[in-house]
């Protein structure tokens, strides 16, 4: 157990310190994968989805397989708008290709306000990134979907890939 991240973590959860202070005071702290996981299926356990979602944006400072479980229990069934940006960062940094399907049946989702799609395009990074026949399989998809700007994104990141 790490106690610093413990210490931290319990002042995340009282809002004695925000996200970006939270994420600062982790970076030099060492080993706290497991910490972060449990914290976060306690989060989850409680549905509190603010909080699970400031964690989230830890996981990108220690990006490891063992998260890839919940971030697609998440993305799958657990849609909440405030975490999915943190969310798509978290499966990018991850790069798991065992995330493919639950980031492929996503990739048309949209996120209220984000009129740009950068969920959408983080989703097909994170594909790119992984780079399997079934990720590029999935950004094929998306370039064929209805959503003129997710068909866009899509098309460039195909663009990008070796012998396009």
């Amino acid at each position: 157990m790490n106690e610093e991240f413990q210490r931290l973590y319990g002042q995340l959860i009282r809002e004695e310190i925000d996200t970006s202070q939270f994420l600062q005071e982790l970076r030099p702290i060492g080993n706290y994968g497991e910490d972060l996981l449990a914290a976060m299926r306690e989060q989850f356990d409680r549905q509190d989805w603010k909080n699970l979602g400031r964690l989230m944006w830890a996981v990108s400072l220690v990006p490891d397989h063992r998260f890839t479980p919940l971030l697609c229990e998440l993305l799958d069934n657990h849609k909440y708008d405030a975490y999915l940006e943190a969310l798509a960062d978290s499966l990018m940094e991850i790069a798991d290709e065992t995330s493919v399907p639950c980031i492929t049946r996503a990739l048309n989702y949209r996120v209220y306000g984000d009129d740009g799609r950068h969920f959408n395009r983080t989703l097909m990074s994170a594909l790119h990134k992984i780079g399997t026949p079934e990720a590029i399989n999935g950004i094929q998809k998306a370039s064929s979907g209805s959503d003129k700007l997710i068909r866009a994104h899509a098309e460039e990141f195909l663009s990008r890939l070796p012998g396009s």
